[in-house]
């Protein structure tokens, strides 16, 4: 606390020195002895209310520049993360030729991402953005994901064979995206039994037209069910098939492209499909720290089996996650 001005201290002497050297009466002399008093109490609280509200200043000062300093919350880096994907999937997506949808999933078992979970994208929709999700479009080749899951489910069921001869076609099916072997299951048991079975698993009706069709957030869905092995992805060795096949198939240039150039570690297990000016891509994505998410990337206007604009979105993606964590 700092003493009281000098001024206010050289004219509380001179009222003292007045009522010294004056003879006044007893009445007046206490009056003014008292009216001394509440100069001097009014004058020291003031000093004291304003050496106060400069220490309450300082410290509330010192408070802001503490959180400053210690960075935006994982809340606030998990919605600027979220906001950041939102602007980018809605501009790539206004003409009417991209639709876009991703999922973030649980990192890596026993990876850095699994030992230290960062919550702005580990975790099973922690991060969740589309934009024209639920279009539906031509799905060119994507559709074969749906047609291993109904093989599968009428595997567990017991109600198709499974010879070498079946797997060999299965694997080129998903590896080289060849078509027999899809066209084959939709021959031998029908679009309309199909399609019953995966609209039962919330898939929709894929090959209920002239052509298959379907969205991104649907071929997310089914992504989902492979990855937690729901649905007819239970059994264990069936579902490693087919993540190993995503995982070589042969056409690169989309997802894993975009986002290798960005995080050469990265791996990515997709099924791509392509026809006419149709390109797409749908994959499991794991950076090298083990950060995982689905992405669905759907395009038409360019040539066939020209996936630059996958790769391009893919890369941005990469690169707007690894900015904000």
């Amino acid at each position: 606390m700092h003493p009281p001005g000098r001024k206010t201290m050289a004219t509380i002497r001179e009222l003292w020195q007045l009522l010294r050297t004056h003879r006044l009466k007893r009445r007046v002399r206490w009056a003014f002895i008292a009216l001394l008093a509440m100069i001097l109490v009014v004058v020291i609280g003031g000093v004291a209310v304003k050496a106060h509200d400069r220490q309450t200043a300082v410290s509330s000062s010192s408070s802001s520049s503490a959180v400053s300093s210690s960075g935006p919350s994982t809340a606030e880096k998990k919605a600027d993360l979220k906001k950041a994907l939102q602007t980018y999937f809605d501009q790539q997506t206004a003409g009417g030729k991209v639709q876009l949808s991703l999922y973030s999933l649980d990192p890596k078992p026993g990876s850095a991402a699994a030992k230290k979970p960062n919550r702005v994208i580990d975790g099973k929709g922690v991060q969740n953005v589309e934009s024209q999700g639920d279009t539906k479009v031509l799905s060119a080749s994507t559709y074969k994901l749906y047609i291993a899951a109904y093989v599968f489910h009428r595997l567990e069921k017991k109600q198709m064979s499974w010879t070498l001869t079946d797997k060999q076609n299965f694997d080129a099916m998903i590896v080289n995206s060849e078509n027999g072997f899809a066209q084959t299951i939709l021959t031998r048991y029908g679009n309309d039994t199909v399609d019953k079975y995966l609209q039962s698993i919330g898939l929709g009706q894929p090959f209920s037209g002239d052509s298959a069709e379907t969205t991104a957030n649907q071929l997310v869905k089914v992504l989902q069910m492979l990855d937690a092995g729901n649905g007819p992805f239970k059994n264990k060795a069936l579902r490693a098939r087919l993540l190993k096949d995503m995982g070589k198939q042969i056409f690169r240039n989309g997802i894993p492209a975009g986002v290798k150039s960005v995080d050469a570690k990265a791996k990515v297990q997709d099924k791509v499909g392509f026809l006419t000016d149709t390109n797409n891509d749908a994959g499991i994505v794991t950076t090298k720290d083990g950060h995982r998410y689905i992405l669905v990337i759907m395009t038409t206007g360019h040539e066939q089996l020209d996936f630059s604009q996958i790769k391009a979105i893919a890369a941005h993606i990469q690169t707007l996650i690894d900015t904000n964590l």
